[in-house]
């Protein structure tokens, strides 16, 4: 049991050096991490060796104590807003977007409108919880 719950995260981040590789091929790989603050354990699994490509990555900001709502916050209000806002910033065109299904289906429309596909889907739990459904 403990092999396999939550173990998303890791297992994500194992897809994610595949897909940089890839990616890397045709451009410099930039990844939008659109998920709660702090999901995933970033660098230290991005960079293992042998792996040299060292991505661009924009993760949200988690800011405390501010007056309006973060974009972790704002991510699970209206995504569809933070979205747009994200994509009116200056570089803004990632390679790689790494989400949950719940917030990729409620992106559905600017996913594929700017090209975006699944490439991969992994399991965090063998229970429904979390964003996991």
């Amino acid at each position: 049991f403990s092999m396999y719950h939550q173990r998303g995260p890791i297992a994500i981040m194992d897809s994610l050096q595949n897909a940089i590789r890839a990616e890397k091929s045709r451009s410099e790989p930039f990844v939008l991490f659109l998920l709660p603050c702090h999901y995933t354990p970033l660098y230290t699994h991005l960079h293992p060796q042998p792996m040299s490509i060292i991505p661009n990555v924009r993760h949200l900001d988690c800011s405390p104590f501010s007056a309006r709502p973060n974009e972790s916050e704002r991510l699970n209000i209206d995504p569809q807003n933070l979205i747009e806002d994200l994509s009116g910033e200056q570089g803004f065109q990632p390679s790689l977007i790494v989400t949950f299904p719940l917030y990729a289906q409620k992106l559905e429309e600017w996913l594929s409108k700017n090209n975006y596909s699944e490439i991969t889907r992994v399991s965090n739990t063998h229970f429904n919880g979390d964003m996991d459904a």
